[in-house]
């Protein structure tokens, strides 16, 4: 299995976050071109506002996306968009699903995604498309260990029968029963996010959301907790005249 994350950097000068805390700006941003992929949202913008942005550094990793069934399980779900990514780095590095429904759904997923290619609907439906491709793996794929994750979780861990893992220990100990090395990063820098990433590893991170509609991250102390991915980060400015920031691309179990 893939090793460890790399330990925190003593000291970083990565852009201007210098704290633990990192500030929540909803711009509405585009992606750079050299990291934008074809399921990506178009720009919110606008196409015009978007060709004024000056981009720096930028990190992606190419992380399969997920849809999460149900309304709770995003640990679970976060935890097997992990095994994902080192599964398509290396076919030795085991994968699993969450729930017996997984397995059906992608297989609908991979027909429904096969006919909206195949009849060429809109931009959107074509991202939509996109999307439910990234959640079918293939024919050829199913190379799934026995269990599935949330049966792990209940049964072997002692966490909840449901999927609402809110302990970080509890996604390790699944990840480590399923055969890889895991640790849990508490009051870690930020600098120490930018480093997993820049190794080529994605992160899994517990945030406070606050709805499930928008799932856009608040301030609730713990008590509106979910999991989500980060699998890049870039640096832009609206215009040349402006300090750029550092902005985070993060995957959640229903959307990018």
């Amino acid at each position: 299995p893939p090793p460890p994350p790399p330990p925190r950097p003593a000291a970083s000068t990565v852009g201007a976050a210098s704290s633990s805390r990192l500030d929540v700006v909803l711009h509405a941003t585009p992606v750079p071109p050299a990291v934008r992929e074809p399921e990506d949202d178009e720009p919110a913008c606008g196409a015009a506002a978007a060709e004024a942005w000056v981009f720096g550094r930028a990190v992606r990793l190419r992380v399969p996306h997920r849809f999460q069934l149900g309304e709770v399980g995003c640990g679970l779900y976060a935890v097997g968009v992990l095994m994902d990514y080192w599964h398509a780095q290396d076919r030795s590095h085991p994968t699993a699903l969450v729930k017996q429904m997984d397995l059906p759904a992608a297989a609908e997923g991979a027909r429904a995604a096969a006919a909206c290619l195949r009849d060429g609907g809109g931009s959107a439906a074509l991202r939509a498309a996109r999307r439910l491709a990234h959640h079918a793996w293939g024919e050829g794929e199913g190379e799934f260990v026995e269990e599935r994750l949330l049966d792990l979780l209940a049964k072997r861990v002692g966490g909840s029968v449901y999927g609402e893992a809110y302990a970080c220990e509890y996604l390790v100990e699944v990840a480590r029963l399923v055969g890889y090395r895991a640790r849990v990063h508490r009051a870690a820098r930020i600098e120490a996010l930018w480093a997993c990433l820049d190794a080529g590893h994605p992160v899994a991170v517990c945030v406070d959301i606050n709805n499930t509609r928008t799932f856009l991250p608040d301030m609730l102390g713990g008590q509106h907790t979910h999991f989500a991915v980060v699998e890049g980060y870039f640096d832009a400015a609206p215009s040349a005249d402006e300090r750029p920031r550092r902005f985070l691309l993060v995957q959640q179990t229903n959307r990018r």
